[in-house]
């Protein structure tokens, strides 16, 4: 059995009309642990990004980003 890592990011805002939302992240599993975590912070800095040209009237010091890298446990798959 063969593990890989998923990158799992969560932004939250005190802005109660949006909360916390999830950021999916579109490439992994990966391999290992710190190319997992190098995504979780290109995934922040591109919501960042995001976040500054889609709710401009957020100031962007108000994220708070929490990330983690799960293990994903493959049956039956050679790398």
């Amino acid at each position: 059995m063969n593990e890989m890592f998923l990158a799992l990011v969560l932004a939250c805002t005190p802005v109660k009309e949006i909360g916390c939302m999830q950021i999916t992240d579109t490439r992994g599993p990966y391999a290992t642990k710190r190319e997992c975590v190098e995504r979780t912070g290109e995934m922040i800095r591109d919501s960042l990004v995001l976040f500054r040209t889609q709710r401009p009237h957020i100031h962007t010091n108000f994220y708070n980003f929490k990330y983690r890298c799960a293990v994903q446990k493959l049956k039956g798959v050679s790398l």
